[in-house]
């Protein structure tokens, strides 16, 4: 019985003195605390004692309007010139990459097919794998990356900077003229039942250009 008698004195002893010490924070110092990510639960309590009103770590008598209305009359403005330039760029941007990746990958789809199905692959009596085209993207990447890296580092230090844009449409064209040796090949295939290698490799090296 006297050990519970102490315990609540002595924890009335110290809600005691967190009360004396909260009493001398000014309603300030408290809304400052508020702010806290982890506020203790003491001035917690002590706020809604007090029944204070905080924002932005001060005591306020009425919170501020949203400006919900202001986000509303932001969107509804009209897109400016510059805006719509870039919306346009991005749009291109879009269509160039989709149109790029659709043709870059059937060199490992339809021109592999083409390669393995229609291709004369008989070098000097032996079978050439139709597998082994595949492996010329990667030759062409260590023999002309270089090349084609040096050609825009040189343009830049002549400060005639290329944005990524004109990249991707000089990359496009020069793919696109890879197809137009395909387009040799299957008239050589038509006309003799098979086409030759050498219109695959040319049409492969421009396309991993």
């Amino acid at each position: 019985m006297q050990k519970l008698i102490s315990i609540l004195f002595i924890t009335s002893l110290l809600n005691v003195s967190h009360a004396g010490y909260l009493d001398d924070w000014s309603n300030d110092d408290l809304c400052g605390w508020m702010e806290s990510s982890s506020t203790p639960k003491n001035i917690l309590d002590e706020v809604d004692k007090r029944e204070i009103l905080c924002y932005g770590g001060i005591e306020v008598s009425t919170l501020p309007e949203s400006d919900s209305s202001e986000g509303e009359n932001v969107l509804k403005k009209p897109l400016t010139l510059i805006e719509k330039d870039r919306l346009v760029v991005l749009f291109l941007s879009f269509i160039l990459v989709i149109v790029f990746w659709g043709a870059f990958e059937q060199a490992g789809g339809l021109m592999n097919i083409y390669a393995s199905e229609k291709t004369d692959r008989i070098l000097m009596g032996w079978l050439v794998p139709a597998s082994w085209f595949q492996s010329l993207n990667a030759m062409f990447i260590i023999f002309l990356g270089t090349t084609v890296a040096a050609y825009w580092a040189k343009r830049k230090f002549k400060n005639q900077l290329s944005s990524s844009l004109f990249k991707m449409i000089i990359g496009l064209i020069i793919m696109g003229t890879g197809f137009f040796f395909m387009s040799a090949a299957a008239t050589q295939y038509e006309t003799d039942g098979s086409s030759a290698m050498y219109w695959l490799v040319l049409a492969l090296s421009l396309i991993h250009i």
